[in-house]
Protein backbone atom coordinates (compact mmCIF):
# COMPACT_ATOMS: atom_id res chain seq x y z
CA UNK A 1 0.00 0.00 0.00
CA UNK A 2 2.18 2.72 -1.20
CA UNK A 3 0.92 6.17 -2.73
CA UNK A 4 2.54 9.98 -2.32
CA UNK A 5 6.02 11.34 -1.53
CA UNK A 6 4.44 14.34 -0.63
CA UNK A 7 5.91 16.19 2.87
CA UNK A 8 4.00 14.07 4.64
CA UNK A 9 5.14 10.87 2.98
CA UNK A 10 2.77 7.96 3.24
CA UNK A 11 -0.52 8.39 5.64
CA UNK A 12 -3.30 7.73 5.78
CA UNK A 13 -6.96 9.48 6.81
CA UNK A 14 -9.04 7.55 9.98
CA UNK A 15 -12.73 8.37 10.73
CA UNK A 16 -13.75 8.44 14.20
CA UNK A 17 -17.51 9.34 15.38
CA UNK A 18 -19.07 11.29 11.75
CA UNK A 19 -22.16 10.82 9.67
CA UNK A 20 -21.65 9.20 6.41
CA UNK A 21 -21.42 12.13 4.26
CA UNK A 22 -19.19 13.97 6.57
CA UNK A 23 -16.33 10.71 6.11
CA UNK A 24 -17.02 10.77 1.95
CA UNK A 25 -16.32 14.44 2.00
CA UNK A 26 -13.02 13.87 4.40
CA UNK A 27 -11.80 10.86 2.33
CA UNK A 28 -12.40 12.78 -0.83
CA UNK A 29 -10.20 15.70 0.50
CA UNK A 30 -7.39 13.50 2.02
CA UNK A 31 -7.14 11.81 -1.78
CA UNK A 32 -6.18 14.98 -2.96
CA UNK A 33 -4.06 15.50 -0.49
CA UNK A 34 -2.03 12.56 -1.04
CA UNK A 35 -3.59 9.83 1.57
CA UNK A 36 -3.18 6.26 0.32
CA UNK A 37 -5.66 4.38 2.62
CA UNK A 38 -8.85 5.81 4.51
CA UNK A 39 -9.75 3.44 7.71
CA UNK A 40 -13.62 3.97 8.30
CA UNK A 41 -14.12 3.57 12.25
CA UNK A 42 -17.07 1.94 13.94
CA UNK A 43 -18.92 1.21 16.36
CA UNK A 44 -22.26 -0.37 18.04
CA UNK A 45 -23.85 3.11 17.81
CA UNK A 46 -22.09 4.57 14.18
CA UNK A 47 -23.05 4.08 10.97
CA UNK A 48 -21.69 0.80 9.26
CA UNK A 49 -18.41 0.60 8.02
CA UNK A 50 -18.88 -1.50 5.02
CA UNK A 51 -21.82 0.41 3.40
CA UNK A 52 -19.99 3.43 4.59
CA UNK A 53 -16.64 2.17 2.89
CA UNK A 54 -18.44 1.74 -0.29
CA UNK A 55 -19.99 5.15 -0.18
CA UNK A 56 -16.19 5.95 0.18
CA UNK A 57 -14.91 3.70 -2.99
CA UNK A 58 -17.54 5.23 -5.21
CA UNK A 59 -16.62 8.70 -4.38
CA UNK A 60 -12.64 8.31 -4.50
CA UNK A 61 -10.03 7.08 -7.33
CA UNK A 62 -7.33 5.15 -5.82
CA UNK A 63 -6.76 5.46 -1.89
CA UNK A 64 -7.87 1.41 -0.42
CA UNK A 65 -10.92 2.06 2.02
CA UNK A 66 -12.14 -0.67 4.65
CA UNK A 67 -13.26 -0.83 8.30
CA UNK A 68 -10.60 0.13 10.21
CA UNK A 69 -11.21 -1.30 12.44
CA UNK A 70 -14.47 -3.74 12.88
CA UNK A 71 -15.11 -5.67 16.19
CA UNK A 72 -14.22 -9.18 16.18
CA UNK A 73 -17.10 -9.76 18.65
CA UNK A 74 -20.22 -8.70 16.52
CA UNK A 75 -19.26 -10.47 13.43
CA UNK A 76 -18.54 -14.00 12.49
CA UNK A 77 -15.72 -13.90 10.50
CA UNK A 78 -17.37 -15.38 7.54
CA UNK A 79 -19.28 -11.94 7.51
CA UNK A 80 -16.36 -9.91 7.47
CA UNK A 81 -15.12 -11.70 4.73
CA UNK A 82 -18.21 -11.19 2.38
CA UNK A 83 -18.09 -7.96 3.40
CA UNK A 84 -14.45 -7.33 2.50
CA UNK A 85 -14.65 -9.16 -1.01
CA UNK A 86 -17.39 -7.04 -1.48
CA UNK A 87 -15.57 -4.05 -1.03
CA UNK A 88 -13.10 -5.47 -3.48
CA UNK A 89 -15.42 -6.45 -6.18
CA UNK A 90 -16.74 -2.87 -6.30
CA UNK A 91 -13.19 -1.31 -6.54
CA UNK A 92 -10.92 -3.71 -6.72
CA UNK A 93 -7.71 -3.83 -5.35
CA UNK A 94 -8.48 -0.82 -3.28
CA UNK A 95 -10.29 -2.97 -0.27
CA UNK A 96 -9.05 -3.16 3.16
CA UNK A 97 -9.70 -4.86 6.38
CA UNK A 98 -8.98 -3.57 9.85
CA UNK A 99 -10.09 -6.21 13.05
CA UNK A 100 -10.14 -5.54 16.66
CA UNK A 101 -11.17 -6.66 19.70
CA UNK A 102 -11.61 -3.40 21.27
CA UNK A 103 -12.35 -2.41 25.05
CA UNK A 104 -13.30 -5.46 26.56
CA UNK A 105 -15.73 -4.07 28.94
CA UNK A 106 -17.05 -1.77 26.23
CA UNK A 107 -17.92 -5.12 24.66
CA UNK A 108 -19.65 -6.47 27.46
CA UNK A 109 -21.30 -3.43 28.26
CA UNK A 110 -23.01 -2.71 24.79
CA UNK A 111 -23.05 -6.14 23.33
CA UNK A 112 -24.09 -8.22 26.43
CA UNK A 113 -21.79 -11.15 25.23
CA UNK A 114 -18.54 -12.36 27.34
CA UNK A 115 -15.29 -10.36 25.30
CA UNK A 116 -13.01 -13.47 27.23
CA UNK A 117 -10.31 -14.65 24.94
CA UNK A 118 -9.83 -11.89 22.71
CA UNK A 119 -6.66 -13.31 21.58
CA UNK A 120 -8.20 -16.73 20.37
CA UNK A 121 -10.89 -14.77 18.88
CA UNK A 122 -8.38 -12.50 16.94
CA UNK A 123 -6.10 -15.63 15.38
CA UNK A 124 -9.40 -17.69 14.81
CA UNK A 125 -10.37 -14.73 12.67
CA UNK A 126 -7.45 -14.36 11.01
CA UNK A 127 -7.07 -17.65 10.10
CA UNK A 128 -10.61 -17.90 8.85
CA UNK A 129 -10.07 -14.37 6.59
CA UNK A 130 -6.48 -15.12 4.62
CA UNK A 131 -7.94 -18.43 2.94
CA UNK A 132 -11.53 -17.01 2.49
CA UNK A 133 -10.10 -13.86 0.90
CA UNK A 134 -7.79 -15.35 -1.10
CA UNK A 135 -10.43 -17.70 -2.95
CA UNK A 136 -9.28 -20.99 -0.90
CA UNK A 137 -11.13 -23.51 1.79
CA UNK A 138 -11.54 -22.51 4.94
CA UNK A 139 -11.11 -25.51 7.34
CA UNK A 140 -10.76 -23.95 10.71
CA UNK A 141 -11.83 -25.29 13.86
CA UNK A 142 -11.42 -22.28 17.00
CA UNK A 143 -11.47 -21.62 20.11
CA UNK A 144 -14.00 -18.79 19.55
CA UNK A 145 -14.72 -19.25 15.46
CA UNK A 146 -14.92 -21.85 13.58
CA UNK A 147 -15.58 -22.79 9.76
CA UNK A 148 -15.45 -24.57 7.55
CA UNK A 149 -16.38 -23.71 3.63
CA UNK A 150 -15.89 -24.21 0.11
CA UNK A 151 -14.09 -21.17 -1.87
CA UNK A 152 -16.40 -18.19 -2.52
CA UNK A 153 -18.06 -18.88 -5.77
CA UNK A 154 -16.25 -16.71 -8.47
CA UNK A 155 -19.14 -14.15 -8.37
CA UNK A 156 -18.65 -12.78 -5.11
CA UNK A 157 -14.86 -13.76 -4.51
CA UNK A 158 -12.36 -10.83 -4.10
CA UNK A 159 -10.29 -10.27 -7.56
CA UNK A 160 -7.56 -7.65 -6.30
CA UNK A 161 -6.41 -9.00 -2.81
CA UNK A 162 -7.43 -7.53 0.33
CA UNK A 163 -4.74 -6.30 2.81
CA UNK A 164 -5.66 -7.30 6.12
CA UNK A 165 -4.94 -5.32 9.26
CA UNK A 166 -4.54 -6.00 13.20
CA UNK A 167 -5.83 -3.73 16.10
CA UNK A 168 -2.89 -4.30 18.36
CA UNK A 169 -1.33 -3.03 20.84
CA UNK A 170 -0.06 -5.67 23.85
CA UNK A 171 3.20 -8.07 23.10
CA UNK A 172 1.12 -11.08 22.23
CA UNK A 173 -1.41 -9.34 19.59
CA UNK A 174 1.24 -7.26 18.28
CA UNK A 175 3.69 -11.22 17.68
CA UNK A 176 0.29 -12.21 16.22
CA UNK A 177 0.22 -9.59 14.04
CA UNK A 178 3.72 -10.39 12.76
CA UNK A 179 2.62 -14.34 12.26
CA UNK A 180 -0.54 -13.40 10.29
CA UNK A 181 -1.81 -9.94 9.57
CA UNK A 182 -0.29 -7.72 6.44
CA UNK A 183 0.05 -5.27 8.77
CA UNK A 184 -0.58 -3.44 12.14
CA UNK A 185 -2.60 -0.80 13.48
CA UNK A 186 -1.51 1.34 16.90
CA UNK A 187 -3.55 2.96 18.46
CA UNK A 188 -3.83 6.60 19.50
CA UNK A 189 -1.92 7.52 22.66
CA UNK A 190 1.19 5.66 20.93
CA UNK A 191 5.35 7.23 21.86
CA UNK A 192 7.90 6.84 19.69
CA UNK A 193 9.18 5.03 22.29
CA UNK A 194 6.25 2.75 22.37
CA UNK A 195 6.47 2.40 18.49
CA UNK A 196 9.58 1.35 18.73
CA UNK A 197 9.14 -1.50 20.94
CA UNK A 198 5.98 -2.17 19.11
CA UNK A 199 8.13 -2.82 16.14
CA UNK A 200 10.34 -5.34 17.58
CA UNK A 201 7.52 -7.59 19.01
CA UNK A 202 5.89 -7.21 15.38
CA UNK A 203 9.25 -8.54 14.18
CA UNK A 204 9.75 -11.42 17.00
CA UNK A 205 5.95 -12.74 15.52
CA UNK A 206 6.73 -12.60 11.88
CA UNK A 207 10.52 -13.87 12.18
CA UNK A 208 8.75 -16.84 14.37
CA UNK A 209 6.35 -17.53 11.53
CA UNK A 210 9.21 -17.86 9.09
CA UNK A 211 8.38 -13.89 7.77
CA UNK A 212 9.88 -11.04 6.66
CA UNK A 213 9.26 -8.69 9.50
CA UNK A 214 9.82 -5.52 6.46
CA UNK A 215 6.55 -7.51 4.90
CA UNK A 216 4.40 -6.68 7.71
CA UNK A 217 3.08 -3.10 7.02
CA UNK A 218 3.20 -0.72 10.54
CA UNK A 219 0.36 1.81 10.44
CA UNK A 220 -0.98 3.85 13.48
CA UNK A 221 -3.08 6.61 15.14
CA UNK A 222 -1.20 10.00 15.27
CA UNK A 223 -3.29 12.86 17.11
CA UNK A 224 -2.54 16.55 16.29
CA UNK A 225 -3.48 19.66 17.53
CA UNK A 226 -1.30 22.65 15.82
CA UNK A 227 -0.51 25.88 18.68
CA UNK A 228 -0.14 28.17 15.01
CA UNK A 229 -4.06 27.96 13.69
CA UNK A 230 -6.92 28.90 14.77
CA UNK A 231 -9.30 26.53 17.40
CA UNK A 232 -5.83 25.77 18.69
CA UNK A 233 -7.36 25.24 22.15
CA UNK A 234 -10.79 23.26 21.17
CA UNK A 235 -7.69 20.64 19.18
CA UNK A 236 -5.44 20.74 22.26
CA UNK A 237 -8.42 19.75 24.70
CA UNK A 238 -9.71 17.34 22.07
CA UNK A 239 -6.21 15.75 21.65
CA UNK A 240 -5.82 15.51 26.07
CA UNK A 241 -9.53 14.05 26.18
CA UNK A 242 -8.63 11.18 23.56
CA UNK A 243 -5.30 10.74 25.09
CA UNK A 244 -6.58 10.34 28.61
CA UNK A 245 -9.78 7.72 27.49
CA UNK A 246 -6.97 5.47 25.83
CA UNK A 247 -4.40 5.76 28.91
CA UNK A 248 -7.40 4.86 31.44
CA UNK A 249 -8.12 1.97 29.02
CA UNK A 250 -7.15 -1.28 31.64
CA UNK A 251 -5.80 -3.68 28.78
CA UNK A 252 -4.32 -0.79 27.04
CA UNK A 253 -3.00 2.10 28.70
CA UNK A 254 0.05 0.71 31.12
CA UNK A 255 1.17 -0.92 27.55
CA UNK A 256 1.03 2.13 25.42
CA UNK A 257 2.56 4.06 28.36
CA UNK A 258 5.48 1.94 29.48
CA UNK A 259 8.06 2.38 26.75
CA UNK A 260 7.75 6.32 27.21
CA UNK A 261 7.95 6.34 30.85
CA UNK A 262 4.80 4.77 32.54
CA UNK A 263 1.58 6.26 33.26
CA UNK A 264 1.74 9.73 33.89
CA UNK A 265 0.11 11.15 36.75
CA UNK A 266 -1.05 14.31 34.97
CA UNK A 267 -1.53 15.06 31.34
CA UNK A 268 -0.29 18.94 31.43
CA UNK A 269 1.44 19.93 27.79
CA UNK A 270 4.28 18.30 28.34
CA UNK A 271 3.34 15.31 29.40
CA UNK A 272 0.74 15.29 26.15
CA UNK A 273 3.69 15.72 24.38
CA UNK A 274 4.78 12.44 24.91
CA UNK A 275 1.59 10.87 22.95
CA UNK A 276 1.01 13.29 20.02
CA UNK A 277 1.85 16.04 17.80
CA UNK A 278 1.95 19.22 19.86
CA UNK A 279 3.27 22.43 18.87
CA UNK A 280 3.81 24.84 15.53
CA UNK A 281 4.18 23.72 12.25
CA UNK A 282 7.12 23.03 12.43
CA UNK A 283 7.40 21.23 15.85
CA UNK A 284 5.14 19.12 14.87
CA UNK A 285 6.28 18.18 11.49
CA UNK A 286 9.79 17.46 13.55
CA UNK A 287 7.51 15.16 15.98
CA UNK A 288 6.36 13.39 12.73
CA UNK A 289 9.69 12.33 11.77
CA UNK A 290 11.09 11.13 15.52
CA UNK A 291 7.20 8.74 14.69
CA UNK A 292 8.66 7.38 11.42
CA UNK A 293 12.14 6.47 12.50
CA UNK A 294 11.02 4.50 15.07
CA UNK A 295 9.46 2.83 12.69
CA UNK A 296 5.88 3.91 11.94
CA UNK A 297 5.41 3.38 7.96
CA UNK A 298 2.33 5.01 7.54
CA UNK A 299 0.60 7.72 10.30
CA UNK A 300 -2.90 7.81 10.36
CA UNK A 301 -4.59 11.17 11.09
CA UNK A 302 -8.17 11.90 11.80
CA UNK A 303 -9.42 14.48 9.39
CA UNK A 304 -9.23 17.44 12.20
CA UNK A 305 -5.56 16.09 12.41
CA UNK A 306 -4.91 16.10 8.47
CA UNK A 307 -6.21 19.67 8.24
CA UNK A 308 -3.68 20.56 11.17
CA UNK A 309 -0.49 19.57 9.27
CA UNK A 310 -1.30 21.07 5.79
CA UNK A 311 -1.85 24.18 8.01
CA UNK A 312 -6.12 24.52 6.71
CA UNK A 313 -8.36 25.05 8.88
CA UNK A 314 -10.09 23.58 11.17
CA UNK A 315 -13.53 22.19 9.54
CA UNK A 316 -17.30 23.01 11.43
CA UNK A 317 -18.22 20.10 13.19
CA UNK A 318 -15.46 17.39 12.48
CA UNK A 319 -13.00 16.18 14.80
Amino acid sequence: MRKGDGALGRFALGTGQMPTEAVVAAAVEAEAAGAEAVLVGENPLEPDAFVTAAAVLAATHSVRVGPGVANVWDRHPLTLGRGAATLDRLAPGRALLGVGRGDRDAVEQSLRVSAAGGLAALEDTLRILRPLLDGAVVDHTGKVWSARLEPLPERTRARGGVRLYLAAVGQRTLELAGRLADGVLLNYAASPEYVGWAVAQIARGAEAAGRDPATVDVLGWVLVARSDLDGAPAQLEHVRATVATTLRLPDQGAALAGPAGGLPARLDDATLARFALLGDGAQVHARLGDYRRAGLRCPVFLPSGLRALLGWPAAPGVL
